[in-house]
């Protein structure tokens, strides 16, 4: 019984037809995208209005609306509740049967606390203030959705196409080297060596193509669109040295702190029992051969005390005011820290990319002091192959740095309020 043993060239055809029989299946699976279509007439501004219409976040509108309202109409009401009213109706009908009735009629009324009403609009007020704040948050908000997604689109895309270029070089490399196998001056295993790496290299190409998959689709659902604008490099906005007080997200939680203020003084007066005004008729009959008689009566009731029940109302609302204000000054902190983070990064940034960009030219002219070494039989493939990864390092940490920088200017504007 002979035994058979698979060769070391045996093994590296049947990794490569695995490698290519992988790299069938995951092809199948992108072709059912339907890739961004890239619109010269669109602007990020578009977008982002489109990004609004697909925010949550676009359902608090209506409702804060609504609390402005009810807020003001409760103020320009004649009473600061409902109005009672109170029937009643008393005889002995079913007892001696004289003829004996009284019926009385009356309407109950609260009124308004002293300076309650004033509270009531005010607050009103600071309602309709913030709904106009909500509106330029949800913008900002929108915005730093659309800067990440549009981001991750221009990032996936830019690894996308040096993986390619990658894979054309290692292509070119691949020609060479066949060419030198045919004339019987390199071993077949060279050639066999060198696809290992070009299958490698397009295994890369894959899940460079499968992350431009995943960042079409997440920019998608948050804009709803099927087009994006040609890609232009955000610009830093306006050097600041802090956060200005009219950001958006500030000005939408000063107005919640404007609200929770005036909303614990107005309940420090409407929380305490009130007083009421009742006017009412009533007709009286001392039996049945007797006349009735009508009378209109007027009261009015003046609660004592209350203010021990009132507190703990008071002291729960001025609480949440509290947690607001504390909210405010705590994310403008945050927001200066990002800010004065990114502008640090930024610089630092900066001089990399200057560094890298001179080392990126250096690796690719290596590249082709090295194939034209190769082609004159002056270094070996190995030593090919080593210069090559070496480009590929300086490529992507070249390409990981101009992501950073987009990444970081979007976190410097965000930080600002600034809004396309």
């Amino acid at each position: 019984m002979k035994n058979y043993r698979t060769g070391r060239s045996g093994r590296i055809v049947l990794w490569l037809v695995s490698m290519l029989s992988s790299a069938a299946v995951m092809a199948q699976s992108h072709d059912a995208h339907v890739e961004l279509v890239v619109s010269q007439q669109l602007s990020l501004s578009d977008v982002i209005a489109a990004a609004i219409e697909y925010a949550p976040e676009a359902l608090l509108k209506e409702a804060h609306g609504e609390q402005a309202r009810a807020y003001s109409n409760l103020a320009k009401g004649l009473t600061p509740g409902q109005a009672t009213w109170q029937a009643s109706y008393l005889a002995d009908d079913w007892t001696d049967g004289q003829g004996v009735s009284e019926t009385e009629l009356g309407l109950e009324m609260s009124l308004w606390r002293f300076n309650e009403r004033r509270l009531t609009s005010e607050l009103s007020e600071s309602h309709e203030r913030r709904t106009e704040a909500f509106d330029g948050f949800l913008r900002w908000l929108a915005a730093g959705r659309v800067r990440t997604a549009v981001a991750a689109v221009a990032a996936a895309e830019l690894e996308l196409e040096r993986e390619q270029a990658l894979s054309e070089n290692l292509t070119e490399i691949r020609q060479t080297v066949g060419q030198l196998v045919a004339a019987g001056e390199l071993a077949e295993l060279e050639l066999l060596r060198i696809e290992a790496e070009l299958f490698e290299q397009q295994i890369a190409v894959l899940n460079a193509n499968a992350a431009v998959v995943v960042a079409h689709r997440e920019y998608q659902v948050i804009t709803g669109l099927d087009a994006i604008p040609a890609f232009i490099e955000e610009e830093l906005g306006e050097e600041r040295e802090t956060v200005p007080s009219t950001h958006p997200l500030l000005l939408l939680l000063a107005s919640e702190f404007d609200i929770a203020s005036r909303d614990s003084k107005r309940l420090a007066v409407s929380s305490l029992n009130r007083s009421t005004v009742n006017v009412g008729v009533r007709r009286e009959q001392a039996g049945a051969m007797l006349p009735h008689n009508d009378t209109i009566g007027f009261g009015v009731t003046i609660p004592l005390g209350g203010k021990r029940q009132s507190r703990p109302i008071v002291a729960d609302a001025r609480a949440a005011a509290t947690r607001v204000e504390v909210e405010l000054h705590s994310t403008k902190r945050e927001l200066e820290r990002q800010l004065h983070e990114a502008e640090h990064e930024l610089s630092v940034n900066t001089e990399a990319r200057k560094i890298s960009e001179a080392r990126l030219v250096l690796a690719e002219r290596r590249v082709e002091m090295a194939l034209t070494a190769f082609d004159e039989a002056e270094i070996d493939l190995e030593q090919v192959l080593r210069i090559r990864a070496q480009l590929v390092e300086v490529a992507r940490a070249h390409d990981s740095l101009f992501k950073e920088q987009q990444a970081l200017i979007a976190q410097y504007n965000q930080a600002v309020g600034e809004v396309p």
